[in-house]
């Protein structure tokens, strides 16, 4: 009789240990999983900086570039217009030279 209640008190205890190690564990889990949802939210607000700043970087580099462009452009066409006023003084320099008289 001792013994069955020995074994009986043994087996309360027994279960009594897994179930608050049972508890121990759903604890961590609920923990875990609010951690990692407050990690998730985080992320996302660190995500949504990111691209907030890849959309203002992007925009900067694209208007720079334009005005880049434009400047190039400009400087293309000014380049231009000295090599057609360069070429007009070069053939009138070669027409006057070609007017004079041969030297004998």
């Amino acid at each position: 009789m001792a013994e069955e209640k020995m074994k009986s008190a043994l087996d309360k205890i027994e279960q009594l240990i897994l179930d608050g190690n049972k508890e121990v564990v759903r604890q961590i889990e609920t923990k875990i999983e609010t951690k990692l949802e407050e990690t998730k939210q985080e992320l996302r607000q660190e995500i949504r900086a990111v691209d907030k700043k890849v959309d203002s970087v992007h925009s900067s580099l694209k208007n720079e570039i334009i005005a880049t462009s434009y400047a190039l452009t400009d400087k293309i066409d000014e380049s231009k217009k000295e090599l057609k006023e360069d070429i007009k003084r070069v053939e009138g320099k070669l027409d006057a030279h070609m007017r004079q008289p041969a030297h004998v």
